[in-house]
């Protein structure tokens, strides 16, 4: 692993969750123990059997929301939500409000592979775009309304680059990687929006000082304030 002084970010808690959708909760027990017990199943007929092959994404903006995606036969993600505040048995009742699908999206562009989200916005990861090429989407909304508002990628990217394939957020800093970068050797992106604000800019390129072909840098990331880490398997 190779650690870097940089801005601000973390990866957000998921986990793995396949076509079914499971939602837990956890409840105060006596003692000051955690109980968690099985509260709905979110099933998806249109989206395929091979969907949800990446970690879904839950936060919070006032309500919970949950956003699930990817699939090899299609090309969108869902967010669902609890904000109707229907209660059935004593438990938020979840239903699905949007399906985001970017401007002339393919099946083969991966895109919902890696999604980071914080309040009203969230981060999509398209890494089979433009032949491997790889992009990352921005949407921003509120409920049932979500806009694109930007997309992002690398200006030196090349085909095979798999910009996107993983993701890390914390605040306003998006860090990127790009495993698949001069032959493998992989770079991560650093991106930064101002405070308050829906723009988010490139700062950096990240790479190691023993960079070599084969070592794919920036499979795996984690931010947390000014402090990342990044992962480089060979």
């Amino acid at each position: 692993c190779v650690c870097f002084h940089v801005s601000e970010n973390l990866t957000m808690p998921t986990m793995r969750w396949y076509f079914v959708v499971l939602l837990l909760v956890k409840a105060l027990l006596a003692g000051g123990l955690y109980d968690w017990s099985f509260q709905q199943r979110i099933e998806l007929p249109s989206a395929g059997s091979n969907y949800a092959k990446t970690p879904s994404v839950l936060f919070g903006r006032g309500f919970l929301t949950l956003v699930t995606g990817y699939g090899t036969n299609q090309s969108g993600i869902f967010i669902h939500t609890t904000d109707d505040g229907y209660i059935k048995d004593n438990q938020y009742v979840w239903s699905q409000q949007a399906v985001l699908v970017p401007s002339g999206a393919q099946q083969s562009d991966e895109f919902g592979k890696w999604m980071v989200a914080s309040n009203h916005t969230l981060i999509v990861s398209s890494p089979g775009q433009a032949n491997n090429r790889g992009f990352a989407y921005i949407f921003n909304g509120t409920l049932r309304h979500w806009s694109q508002i930007q997309r992002l990628g690398a200006l030196e990217g090349t085909s095979g680059d798999y910009f996107g394939d993983y993701m890390t957020l914390y605040e306003n800093t998006l860090i990127v990687g790009a495993k698949g970068t001069s032959s493998n050797a992989g770079a991560a992106y650093v991106f930064e929006r101002p405070r308050g604000g829906y723009t988010w800019s490139r700062q950096g390129r990240l790479l190691p000082r023993d960079a070599a072909s084969n070592q794919y840098f920036g499979e795996r990331l984690s931010l947390y304030s000014d402090t990342v880490i990044i992962s480089a398997r060979n």
